[in-house]
């Protein structure tokens, strides 16, 4: 399977000019596309069927758009364990540091202007439904909601904040050995150093409103991460959305490597919520694509 590749961090004439060039369009992209990955506009929801459960069997249910954004309010302005108990997902993160880290969302972000339904999302990693969050500074954060067994729809907590593990610190620093981050994907055409020989590799760049540096991820074709990568790329509902697609990773930085340079070594998600399993290892199965 090739990808369709559309350059997000074309190369200039000399390989010092890459840096400046690459750095400026990966950076139209990350503030042409915010969180929204395309059109915010209001709709009832009309689900995407998904057969893979998420954490579990999942229920079928249908959800008005009001009521999903009312989860999405009610998560906003919850302060408490207690209260956030019935509105979240499962994450990687304790109650009591999603709580601290809500009490510090308008510090950090600024006041909450409004809060809209987006749409279902296409993921084959779980049944998703997207609210965008928009703050009085222009910003914004996207919510990422679930339903688990009973029906009942949940924020994806470590996709809203956009979780990483360990710190981008580390990460970009080349210590942190293999490193979960929640990015934006857009193939690229960098070959370079350990990665120069295009038909064993194929590039991304890896782009976070996070931190600013474009990050560069690389992954061997023929290998179940490049399907996963190059089947989300291809997806025809993806493409209409434009830009770069939001994705769960495993990346690690390998000795010999340019700075920015990185190894994909896991697609755990075509999303930043995640599924019941990694998405290379469900693809990997008979007649999954």
């Amino acid at each position: 399977m090739k990808v369709r590749y559309v350059t997000a961090a074309m190369m200039c004439l000399c390989g010092g000019a890459f840096l400046l060039f690459g750095a400026g369009v990966a950076a139209a992209i990350l503030w042409w596309n915010g969180d929204l990955g395309g059109s915010g506009r209001q709709e009832k929801s009309a689900h995407v069927a998904n057969s893979i459960p998420e954490h579990g069997s999942v229920s079928t249910t249908s959800v008005e758009s009001d009521e999903l954004v009312k989860i999405v309010t009610d998560f906003l302005a919850a302060r408490t364990t207690q209260d956030l108990a019935p509105l979240v997902r499962g994450s990687s993160l304790r109650p009591e540091e999603i709580a601290a880290r809500l009490a510090t969302l308008e510090a950090d972000d600024g006041k909450v202007s409004r809060v809209s339904y987006m749409r279902p999302i296409d993921s084959r990693a779980a049944r998703l439904e997207s609210v965008i969050v928009t703050f009085e500074g222009g910003g914004n954060r996207i919510a990422l909601l679930a339903p688990d067994a009973d029906g009942h729809w949940r924020v994806d907590f470590d996709a809203f904040v956009r979780h990483v593990h360990p710190s981008w610190d580390k990460i970009l620093a080349g210590t942190a050995g293999e490193s979960t981050v929640r990015v934006k994907v857009v193939p690229d055409s960098y070959y370079n150093g350990i990665y120069r020989d295009d038909k064993a590799w194929a590039c991304f760049a890896l782009l976070s409103p996070d931190q600013g540096t474009v990050m560069l991820g690389y992954v061997t074709r023929g290998t179940p991460q490049y399907e996963a990568l190059a089947s989300s790329m291809n997806r025809a509902e993806r493409r209409a959305q434009g830009g770069a697609l939001r994705m769960t990773l495993m990346i690690r930085h390998t000795e010999g490597a340019e700075a920015r340079q990185f190894e994909i070594t896991r697609v755990l998600s075509d999303e930043w919520a995640l599924g019941d399993q990694p998405l290379d290892d469900m693809l990997a199965k008979p007649g999954m694509k």
